[in-house]
């Protein structure tokens, strides 16, 4: 932690999480809309949707891998020159896919440079700057409202980059999230320059101390001999399955049954509606419900209701539904598993250790949209994916069961 990023009084816990969450909501509406460029590149480019969603899968995964890395550069050097690197990143990789003519170029910017920018502002760097400088009572709330600007981003920019992709120019889509990516900067400055006096905290634990050297590495070795850490990064690897599996094939999927682009578009933003609803509302039962019991209930939530849309005729209104009820539970995931990351291990080094179960999150994420391609490609529908995620969500509910929230 640097010396601009101390804590500060409760009266500026707000404007942390606003800056925080404006950075979210450029960042993760810039990736969470990335399903919406599938067809487009299959129509417009000499590469069928197994090699897209190829690089997407790869993309999912290395968003993954580096989101502990840039953790690691964020707990020993500071957070502003992650999140500026990362805006970088995502400048470049938004350009390069909009020229991307082959698999291999296109691995290249949606599969490594853009999926490095976003993981650079993800919510463990964010989060890690952010709750060294508040009470922690207030970091389950904080987690799921600093989430809800990646959901309003999502909705923001579902609609905005379908109107784009409906004008004749291919590249406009590709150049305003490449320049809407270097506005993170702006809110970056804020969060990571800001200085401000230092607050008691009623936990002394909870106060970062100087790292010693090695710490880090000795941290890591214990959460790793930690059956709860192991729990986390099992439930999150599953949870990465499903909404990748979601966010890149549901427009294709809603193609498929018959229905427009415009339906694909409005299901996303109605995705990032309800996961503004269902962050705030996951914050704030954190509060109220032990951690465990509130992530297990999400994930079961999660499969009924992927067993109700198997279950259904795939009209408008199936869709409408569908995307509301994952909506809801798209993010309410993370509230709680920051919030045990932070009670079992404290936060000195939450950045790097959430890094890493965010990792494990994007691994499940890798095989969500690769698998996705995969079984659309060999049998014409998705079914066979979403099978597949119903089971997953359910061994997701009982594994978080056997978590241990004690501070190691």
């Amino acid at each position: 932690m640097t010396n601009s990023e101390q804590p500060i009084r409760s009266s500026g816990t707000w404007a942390f999480i606003l800056l925080a969450g404006s950075i979210m909501m450029i960042i993760m509406g810039i990736r969470n809309t990335v399903g919406l460029f599938v067809s487009p590149i299959v129509e417009h480019r000499v590469i069928n949707i197994a090699e897209v969603s190829m690089a997407m899968a790869i993309g999912q995964l290395m968003f993954g891998v580096f989101q502990p890395l840039f953790g690691v550069w964020a707990d020993k050097k500071g957070t502003f020159s992650v999140l500026l690197i990362g805006a970088i990143c995502l400048l470049l990789g938004q350009l390069g896919a909009g020229w991307a003519k082959t698999p291999a170029m296109l691995i290249l910017t949606l599969g490594l440079l853009a999926p490095a920018g976003a993981a650079a502002g993800s919510l463990p760097i964010l989060m890690g700057s952010v709750s060294s400088r508040i009470a922690p009572e207030k970091r389950s709330l904080a987690t799921g409202l600093i989430n809800v600007g990646g959901a309003a981003g999502t909705l923001l920019f579902a609609p905005l980059i379908q109107l784009f992709i409906n004008l004749p120019n291919y590249h406009g889509p590709f150049v305003f999230l490449a320049v809407t990516a270097l506005l993170s900067i702006i809110p970056s400055w804020f969060l990571c320059g800001r200085a401000a006096p230092a607050i008691n905290f009623s936990d002394k634990q909870e106060a970062a101390p100087p790292a010693a050297k090695g710490a880090l590495k000795k941290q890591i070795g214990a959460a790793f001999h930690n059956p709860s850490y192991i729990m986390l990064h099992g439930g999150f690897f599953i949870c990465g399955f499903h909404v990748a599996l979601l966010a890149t094939h549901l427009p294709g999927e809603i193609q498929s049954y018959g229905h427009t682009a415009v339906l694909a578009a409005a299901c996303v933003s109605i995705i990032g509606v309800c996961n503004i609803a269902g962050s705030i509302g996951a914050g704030i039962l954190g509060k109220y419900i032990n951690m465990k019991y509130l992530l297990s209930g999400v994930y079961a939530v999660r499969g009924l209701v992927i067993i109700a849309y198997l279950l259904v005729p795939k009209t408008e209104m199936t869709f409408y539904l569908f995307a509301a009820s994952m909506g809801l539970t798209w993010s309410a995931t993370v509230p709680p598993t920051a919030s045990l990351t932070g009670s079992i291990f404290g936060i000195r080094y939450f950045s790097t250790l959430f890094g890493l179960i965010s990792l494990m999150h994007q691994v499940g994420s890798f095989f969500g949209v690769w698998l996705g391609g995969i079984i659309m490609q060999k049998t014409g529908n998705y079914s066979g994916a979403w099978y597949i995620a119903m089971v997953l969500t359910f061994l997701a509910a009982l594994m978080t069961l056997l978590i241990r929230e004690r501070k190691s």
